[in-house]
């Protein structure tokens, strides 16, 4: 009788190691309780939504140099997998607006964005040959350049041009970044009742996830306030010009 009830509490044992094991990081992370402290006044603060956003550029940040430029120059080939998939809910409740012909112009001082190095012969590369330095200014206008506007993270995913726009955000010449196209992900922020933003595709990686989840929680308060969205943008979502 004893062995049969030991078995079972080991048996109990390895599944609840399995059910660690899927946990991405121990809710909620320091990171989510910072944001959680920050937050907590967003109704009654009128410039809360910009302080969030500073947040969001910090976030971001982090993934560029942290996660993808500086990893990839330490250890080739080994960039984490953050996609505009992960984004996106999977259930297609969204709006999708195709701007490719009338591209907006945000001003990278004001956007948190993510471009994502994931070759160190590209890095260095572009460093070298791309810039004032090299006589060959970087031009956000090109057709090489795509990126995508998240509404409302507020935050700019580089779907095309990863190098290229991170060697001139390097060398302080990404002056304006452009947006190609939006999605309008609030609908499906309305749903996630618990957070858990189950019907979205997380990152597996660890440290990627904490990251991410801590930019859609920051979308969970923006989507309360617009006095940080560029006027383009908002235009835009109000006008429901999707196509």
């Amino acid at each position: 009788m004893f062995g049969k009830k030991s078995k079972e509490i080991y048996n109990l044992k390895l599944e609840l190691e399995n059910i660690k094991k899927q946990v991405p990081f121990n809710y909620p992370s320091k990171l989510v309780k910072t944001i959680d402290y920050k937050s907590y006044d967003l109704n009654t603060n009128y410039n809360m939504g910009g302080g969030l956003m500073y947040l969001q550029k910090i976030i971001c940040n982090s993934i560029i140099y942290n996660d993808f430029a500086y990893s990839v120059i330490r250890n080739p080939h080994s960039a984490p997998k953050l996609e505009i998939s992960n984004f996106i809910p999977r259930n297609n409740n969204y709006i999708y607006y195709n701007i490719f012909d009338k591209p907006i112009y945000l001003t990278t001082e004001n956007t948190p964005f993510i471009t994502c190095p994931w070759s160190n012969k590209k890095i260095i590369n572009n460093i070298y040959k791309l810039g004032l330095d090299a006589n060959n200014k970087f031009a956000a206008t090109t057709d090489n350049i795509n990126n995508t506007y998240i509404y409302p993270l507020g935050i700019v995913i580089v779907n095309n041009g990863n190098h290229s726009q991170f060697s001139a955000l390097l060398k302080n010449e990404l002056d304006k970044i452009k947006i190609n196209s939006v999605y309008n992900i609030s609908f499906e922020l309305d749903n996630q009742k618990d957070i858990n933003f189950r019907d979205f595709y997380a990152p597996k990686n660890n440290l990627i996830y904490d990251k991410w989840y801590s930019l859609m929680i920051i979308g969970t308060y923006l989507k309360n306030t617009e006095d940080c969205f560029p006027s383009k943008i908002l235009s835009l979502i109000k006008n429901n010009r999707n196509s």
